[in-house]
């Protein structure tokens, strides 16, 4: 049996964590969302366009950053094991 600062301490892990998948979903719909839009740029006619062409480079930044993020994000896995039941 754990005690009290043993049980605390595997809460505030379980927070931590928690916190930490949640950022990475929400990571996950904003670079899904933004590549949506780079893709409706790129096959809609461009009387259509509703952005700039610095704004899309930005967005190219963006899905580049996106990209990056997610192989760290793998990287970074192979440090924090999931959890065997």
């Amino acid at each position: 049996m754990l005690s009290n600062d043993a049980k605390r301490d595997e809460k505030s892990k379980e927070t931590a964590h928690s916190l930490f998948i949640s950022g990475l979903k929400f990571l996950f719909w904003m670079a899904m969302g933004v590549l949506l839009i780079r893709a409706l740029h790129l096959v809609l006619p461009v009387g259509w366009s509703w952005r700039e062409e610095t704004q899309l480079n930005a967005i190219d930044k963006i899905l580049g950053a996106a990209v990056g993020g997610g192989l760290i994000g793998k990287y970074l896995r192979n440090f924090f094991p999931e959890k065997s039941s």
